[in-house]
C-alpha cells in the first residue's frame, strides 16, 4: 500500500530480464512498500486495450521490446488520449534524439539512457514521475467534481424553476379556466337572448306585415265607403299602430345585432383563451430547454477555465524546463571553454 508521496504500484515492461530484476530490486530498495510488478513484453506482448491502468502509478517503459511489430512508442501512441494511463518513465539502450521528441509528445515524464540510470537517478525520477501522477489525478478528479457540482446546481436550479413554474402554471390555468367558464356563461346567456330577440323579432315583423295589409284593405274600401268618417278612424287607428309596430321591429334590429356581436365576440374571447392557454404551455418548454442549456455552457464553462489555467501552468514548466536547459548549454559551453584553455 502507498502513500500520498509513495506510489501504490510500479511496473516495469522490459524485454530484458536481467535488467527488469536489477530495477525490481533497486525500486524494492527505495520503496519498501511499493508493489513492484514486471512486464515481460516477448512471453505477454503488449498490453491488451483493456489493461487495468487505474492500478499503476508509475510505469517504466522500454523503447526496444525487441517486438516484431510494436516498440515502447507503440504502447504510448496507443494510450495518448487515455486519461487514466500512469506517469511514464521511458528507458532505452537503443534511442535516438528523435524517439526522444516522440516520447515527449506522447507525455511521457521523463527520457533516460539506461547505461546512466542508477539508484539515486531512479529514485529521483519515479518521485517526479508519481508527483505528476497525483497532479494528473487531482486534475481529473477536480474536473469530475466540477462537472458533478454543475450537474447538481443544474439539477437543484432546474427543480427549483420548476417548482416555481409548476405554482405560476398553477395559478394561470385556474384564472384561465375560471375566465374560460365565465366566457362560456356569457356566451350562452347571449345566445338565448339572441333566440329570443329572433324570435321577437319574427312576430314583430308578421305583426307590421298583417298591420300593412290592413291599411291597402282599409284604403280600398275608403273610395267605395259610405260611412267614411268611421273608416278613416280605423284607418288612423291602424296607422298608428302600424308606426309603434315598425318602430319596435327596428329597436329589435338593432338589438339583434347588438346581440349577435355580443356572442361572436364571447366566442373570440373563448379562443383568445385556449390560444393563451397553448402560449402558456410552449413557454414553459422554452424555458426548460433555455435553463437546462445555460447550465450546460456554465458547466462547460467552468471546465474551460480549469483547462486553461492547467495550460498556462504547462507553458510556465515548459518555460522553466527551457530555461534550465539554456542554463546547462551556457554551463557546459564555460566547462568546455575552460577545457580549451587548460
Amino acid at each position: 500500500m502507498g502513500s500520498e508521496n509513495t506510489p501504490r504500484r510500479i511496473l516495469i515492461i522490459d524485454d530484458d530480464a536481467d535488467y527488469r530484476k536489477l530495477l525490481h530490486t533497486w525500486l524494492l530498495s527505495l520503496f519498501p512498500v511499493t508493489d513492484i510488478v514486471e512486464y515481460d513484453p516477448l512471453n505477454q506482448g503488449l498490453p491488451a486495450p483493456d489493461f487495468n491502468w487505474t492500478a499503476i502509478d508509475v510505469l517504466l517503459l522500454d523503447y526496444d521490446l525487441r517486438l516484431p511489430d510494436a516498440t515502447g512508442l507503440d504502447l504510448l501512441h496507443l494510450n495518448q488520449d487515455n486519461q487514466l494511463f500512469p506517469a511514464t518513465m521511458m528507458l532505452t539502450s537503443a534511442g535516438s534524439e528523435g524517439v526522444a521528441v516522440r516520447a515527449m509528445k506522447y507525455g511521457v515524464t521523463d527520457y533516460l539512457p539506461k547505461d546512466q540510470v542508477n539508484k539515486e537517478i531512479l529514485k529521483t525520477a519515479v518521485e517526479n514521475a508519481f508527483a505528476q501522477h497525483n497532479l494528473k489525478r487531482q486534475r481529473l478528479s477536480l474536473l469530475d467534481e466540477m462537472r458533478e457540482v454543475a450537474r447538481q446546481e443544474s439539477t437543484k436550479l432546474m427543480d427549483d424553476y420548476k417548482d416555481k413554474l409548476s405554482t405560476m402554471r398553477a395559478l394561470e390555468e385556474k384564472r384561465l379556466q375560471q375566465e374560460r367558464q365565465k366566457i362560456a356563461r356569457e356566451l350562452e346567456h347571449s345566445k338565448q337572448h339572441l333566440a329570443k330577440l329572433e324570435d321577437e323579432q319574427k312576430q314583430a315583423e308578421h305583426s307590421r306585415q298583417a298591420l300593412l295589409d290592413e291599411i291597402d284593405k282599409l284604403k280600398q274600401k275608403q273610395a267605395a265607403a259610405m260611412d267614411k268618417p268611421k273608416l278613416n278612424e280605423r284607418l288612423e287607428k291602424t296607422e298608428v299602430r302600424y308606426g309603434r309596430i315598425s318602430a319596435e321591429s327596428k329597436r329589435l334590429q338593432t338589438n339583434l345585432k347588438q346581440a349577435v356581436d355580443k356572442v361572436d365576440k364571447n366566442q373570440w374571447q373563448l379562443e383568445l383563451s385556449k390560444t393563451m392557454e397553448i402560449e402558456l404551455a410552449k413557454e414553459v418548454a422554452d424555458f426548460k430547454v433555455e435553463t437546462e442549456r445555460k447550465a450546460w455552457m456554465e458547466a462547460q464553462g467552468g471546465i474551460t477555465l480549469l483547462r486553461r489555467a492547467h495550460a498556462q501552468q504547462s507553458d510556465a514548466k515548459q518555460k522553466k524546463a527551457e530555461v534550465k536547459q539554456q542554463n546547462e548549454q551556457l554551463l557546459n559551453d564555460i566547462a568546455s571553454q575552460l577545457h580549451k584553455e587548460k
